[in-house]
């Protein structure tokens, strides 16, 4: 039961997350393709995080925040 709570709250976590990279990436005028090169990373990478479908690793997380030009901390505010 307790896995299952906490596969729950990883799920809502990725999600809100996910919109979070979107939101900023409109509110800085990116298509996923400029954000993916931004970021150095691919638009796929830019799609599955804004959906929610995978883990963030902390580098990407880094390397997001460095697209936005903005820390890891002010990043990471949801």
């Amino acid at each position: 039961m307790e896995d299952e709570i906490l596969e729950n709250d990883i799920l809502m976590k990725r999600r809100c997350f996910g919109e979070r990279i979107r939101t900023l990436r409109s509110e800085n005028h990116f298509s996923q393709d400029d954000l993916a090169e931004a970021a150095n990373m691919s638009s796929r990478t830019i799609s599955d995080i804004e959906n929610g479908v995978v883990d963030v690793k902390l580098s990407t997380i880094i390397k997001l925040a460095f697209a936005f030009k903005m820390t890891v901390s002010e990043l990471l505010v949801l």
